[in-house]
């Protein structure tokens, strides 16, 4: 009898987990299931908004370009320095430049709002006519004129009126008889471009006019967008400048003006 008590404590005693050596027992004996792993939460950081940036606005349309320095901006031939005003609206960005060699911009040659651009005109030394040149910021136009060189020194004195003898009559040049008489009138012709093509931008038109030397001719013509000429007569081969504004329109748009009697059509192009 004692036999069979013994023999039952001891399978209850491995049945309750009496003489388990692991950690992890179980009712029934070790465990095979392993402990869950515990996965920490994943915080995301705040989100910061960001404002966007204004973009910068770009004037279609400068108030104003004016002369500072010299009013109006004329130089004499030796050349000499300028300053312009661009006036434009808090914030609108312009640009200025010019469109001949001879005027060179200095220092700032953009902003926004109201700035002042340095420029400098090189010498003249073209003995003919005065010389035009442009500049230009948004969609103003200053015209500037600088004076023929005049290095031959001032012209002759005329010659003086032979005074007739007393008693009346006529005096006859030296060797007797009337002299020759004027020469043959030459023969003109003129070569002048009959089409123009212009950027939408402000721009200087120069048509140019190719004759004989002694040769007159006139130019004439102009619209609301296009005015000039700045030489409106002359001799000889040379060049007049008519300036035309912005176009702010997607369509193109032309004008007919008259240079030395030929027709010569102005196309500006339409705004992009």
């Amino acid at each position: 009898m004692k036999k069979v008590v013994l023999a039952l404590l001891l399978v209850l005693g491995t049945i309750g987990g009496v003489g388990c050596n692991c950690a992890d027992c179980g009712p029934l004996g070790p465990s095979s299931v392993p402990p869950p792993v515990v996965v920490p939460p994943v915080v995301q950081p705040p989100i910061i908004p960001v404002p966007p940036i204004p973009p910068t606005e770009v004037c279609t349309t400068v108030t104003s370009l004016t002369s500072l320095t010299p009013t109006p901006a004329n130089f004499p031939n030796q050349g000499g320095e300028g300053r312009v005003q661009v006036t434009a609206p808090e914030g609108c960005s312009w640009t200025v430049s010019t469109n001949v060699p001879w005027i060179l911009l200095s220092g700032i040659k953009t902003g926004t709002g109201i700035g002042v651009v340095a420029y400098t005109t090189l010498l003249n030394s073209d003995t003919g006519s005065a010389r035009f040149g442009s500049i230009f910021a948004g969609n103003q136009i200053l015209l500037v004129k600088q004076d023929a060189s005049n290095v031959n020194g001032p012209p002759p004195d005329p010659s003086p009126t032979p005074t007739p003898p007393s008693g009346g009559g006529t005096t006859n040049p030296p060797g007797g008889g009337g002299g020759p008489g004027p020469g043959p009138t030459p023969t003109c012709t003129f070569t002048v471009p009959g089409r123009v093509n212009i950027p939408y931008t402000a721009s200087s038109v120069g048509i140019s006019i190719v004759t004989q030397p002694g040769c007159s001719w006139t130019a004439s013509g102009g619209s609301k967008f296009l005015t000039g000429p700045t030489v409106t007569s002359g001799t000889g081969s040379k060049s007049t400048n008519y300036f035309a504004s912005q176009n702010n329109e997607l369509t193109s748009r032309s004008v007919t003006v008259t240079v030395a009697g030929v027709s010569v059509t102005v196309n500006q192009a339409g705004r992009p």
